[in-house]
Order: structure tokens, then sequence, then C-alpha cells
């Protein structure tokens, strides 16, 4: 019964009334008896609310069905579609048809044609075979485009954000600088494709560098953006003869100008002065930086001259705090994904297992990533993370005045200073 009923189906046409022209349709799908027969449906079959790429068409069998009543279920019977002007040969075997009206906001605005093969009127048990088998196709079709729609969407917002994560990774260091009696080591992890952790380096007067690590609330695409228009701010800025806090200072005014709408960035400044064996620190917000004592091996956080994060009140007045650095002393910059990253019983890392990571190594700059990743995967188990994460750790080997009025780092001979 099935397998007869199936050679009396002819094939079935979805139509959309052109809403701007009488008598002028599109077809959105069809699928003629063989395409039906074999189960599936073929890949030029299509549902799309949206007909506007669709071919505009005017005549033949179609148009002569719309110069009648559409506005109710219809049958037609006794009738050759030889070599039809839209539909051409496709449906030569098609005799008699069931047209079922589709309906939007009171109007008719697409025709379903069930076509069969038999001159007769069918029977009310192939008609209803055939309402079920179009109405499971348009579901069937709508379900398809909607996902071919959604992967679309979906291709295009990943290329997005890869571009964005392209240009935000563009902006980091994309090498770690010779800073005159440093060991330099980072890691850099996103939560996402692009992320709002940022850390950079910059080259002042007198073999003075300065050390930003900051963090943009958030994370993924906003959170990049504030990230980037950090860096343009920092790297906009003059810095020599300025103090961390006067770096703060406008960064903080340059940010609050933009209107984030509630976005905000922490950082923390350091001006390292090799000579001096001195770093000047400013702390906008972010989380105080942990020194390990190269001798004694003791750990603290550098929680003085502490401020609001940037991009909130303009007026914020920043402070200045200062620490003296001993050979093999190390210092350790990083973002709250470190802290904050939480296991299965909610319990996060926190400073106190970062303090135990930093006591437990050597302070050795790459020892010192190595061992924090290692007992962050050991306390969350899992190898994503919630955000971003990112590392910027020194130690500090000293300089060594040389016979020749020069200053030379221990750790790597071939940089040296003037005294």
């Amino acid at each position: 019964m099935n397998a007869h009923r199936m050679r009396r189906f002819a094939g079935i046409i979805g139509v959309s009334l052109d809403s701007t022209a009488s008598g002028e349709y599109r077809i959105a799908f069809k699928m003629n008896g063989q395409e039906l027969s074999s189960g599936t449906v073929p890949e030029h079959v299509s549902f799309d609310p949206d007909m506007s790429g669709l071919a505009l068409h005017h005549g033949g069998f179609i148009g002569e069905l719309l110069r009648g009543d559409i506005s109710k279920p219809r049958l037609l019977y006794d009738f050759d579609l030889d070599d039809d002007p839209v539909l051409g040969t496709e449906f030569v075997h098609a005799h008699s048809v069931v047209i079922i009206p589709g309906y939007a906001h009171g109007k008719t605005v697409a025709l379903s044609l069930s076509l069969f093969e038999s001159r007769e009127p069918p029977s009310a048990t192939v008609v209803d075979g055939a309402l079920v088998s179009v109405n499971m196709l348009v579901t069937a079709s709508r379900h398809l485009s909607s996902l071919a729609r959604i992967e679309h969407l979906n291709s295009q917002l990943t290329q997005q954000l890869e571009e964005v994560a392209r240009i935000q990774q563009a902006l980091l260091p994309k090498k770690l600088p010779e800073i005159p009696g440093l060991e330099l080591a980072s890691s850099y992890l996103t939560s996402d494709r692009a992320g709002g952790d940022y850390y950079d380096f910059f080259a002042l007067s007198r073999d003075r560098w300065g050390i930003l690590i900051a963090d943009a609330s958030g994370h993924g695409p906003a959170a990049a953006t504030v990230m980037a228009m950090l860096h343009a701010i920092m790297h906009s800025m003059e810095k020599d003869g300025a103090g961390p806090e006067e770096i703060m200072r406008y960064a903080n005014v340059n940010l609050c100008k933009a209107w984030l709408d509630g976005s905000f960035a922490t950082a923390f400044f350091g001006l390292y002065d090799p000579r001096k064996a001195t770093l000047e620190y400013s702390n906008a917000g972010h989380n105080p930086p942990v020194l390990k004592d190269g001798l004694v091996g003791a750990v603290r956080e550098l929680k003085d001259a502490a401020s609001l994060p940037l991009g909130i009140i303009a007026e914020t007045q920043y402070e200045r705090s200062v620490v003296h650095l001993k050979p093999m002393d190390s210092l350790v910059l990083y973002t709250d994904g470190i802290t904050e990253a939480f296991n299965h019983d909610r319990e996060m890392f926190g400073t106190g297992r970062l303090t135990d990571v930093l006591v437990g190594c050597t302070g050795a700059p790459d020892c010192t990533v190595e061992s924090v990743h290692r007992a962050l995967f050991d306390h969350t188990k899992k190898r994503t993370r919630a955000d971003d994460q990112t590392i910027v750790t020194a130690r500090f080997h000293g300089l060594t005045k040389t016979s020749d009025g020069m200053l030379r780092c221990g750790v790597r001979p071939e940089v040296v200073i003037p005294a």
C-alpha cells in the first residue's frame, strides 16, 4: 500500500508568493516522485523564510493557479505538464494536484502543491498522506535551513573572533626583551579565543624599563577591545621622566574618556631601574604582585600604592611605592584568572596556594611559570579556563661593575650598560 501510494505520488512543490507583484512567485522547494521515494532530502531542497535570493517567476502552470482562488485548499485533475516554461519536464507524470495555501497575517503567502500521477481525483487516504508528507518536508526543510543558517552565522562569528584574537595577540610582546639584570618568563592563556589580559614592556632612558600587567573586566571580544584601547593609551604617552603613579593617572583619565559603560581595567605598572636595583610601582586595583626573597625564600605581596582600577573615576589619584631588589629576588605578576580558578568543590586556587608554589620552586622564571600551571591543573583537574590567565615573572641577578666602566648582567654577560 505504501509503495503503491508512493508510485502515485508524482512530487511536491513549495511556492512563495511575491508580496510586491500579483501573479509572480518563487519556488521555495520542489521534489519529484523519484526523489521522494529515495527517502532523503536532496541538497537543492530548501525552505528559507528569506526568499529574496530565489528567482522570481511568472506564468506557467503555477501562474495559472494563481489566477484562481488561492485562499482555500483546491483539487485539480486530468491535466498535463509536458513542457512547462518554469517547471520544464520534471513533472511530466503529474496529472492531478492538491493545492494547500499557507497563511501569514490573514493573507495567503505560500502554496504547497502535492502532485499525483493519476488523472482521477486522489482518494481521501492518499490526500491525507500527501498532506502529512508535505508538512513533514516543510518542517524538515525549515530545520535544515535553520541549521545551515546557524552554521553559517557560527562560522562568521568564529572567523570574527579569530580575527579579534589575532589582532589582540599582535599587541602583546612578540618576544621578551633583554632587560639588564633581569631574567624573564611569561605565560598568556585565554579563556576564549580573544582575552582581556595584557602585559607589556617599555624601554625608557638610562636603561630603565616599564613593566605592565593589566586585566580588562570580563573576557572575550569586549575585554579584548578594552585591552586594545589600553595598549594604544600606554604607547601614546611619553613616559620618560614620569613616575608610575603619573603613568597610571594618564591611563585612567584617557580610558575614562572612552565611556566604557561599566567596563574597566586593573593594572600594575612597575618602573625598574637596574642601576639603583629598584622597582617603583603603582597599582590600579590589580592583584598585588608577589616578591620572593632570593636569600631566605620568604614570599610577600607588594600591597602598597593601591588604588581604584582604570576607567572608573577620572579624578582618581594614584600612589607610588618602591621596593629594593637583592640578587636572586623573584617578582611574580599575575592576573586574577590564576587565583580565582575554581575546583569541582568551588574552592578558589587563592593566594595561599600561589604562595606555596613560589616557596616550593627555585624562583627561576621558567620554573615559576611551570610550577604555577602544574599546581593549577592539580587544583582544577581541567585544561580549560573560566578566565584569562597571565603570568609575568622576573628574577633579579644584579649588575657587576667591570674594569672598563660598564655594568654587566650576571645571567646574560652580553648585556652591558654604562656605569
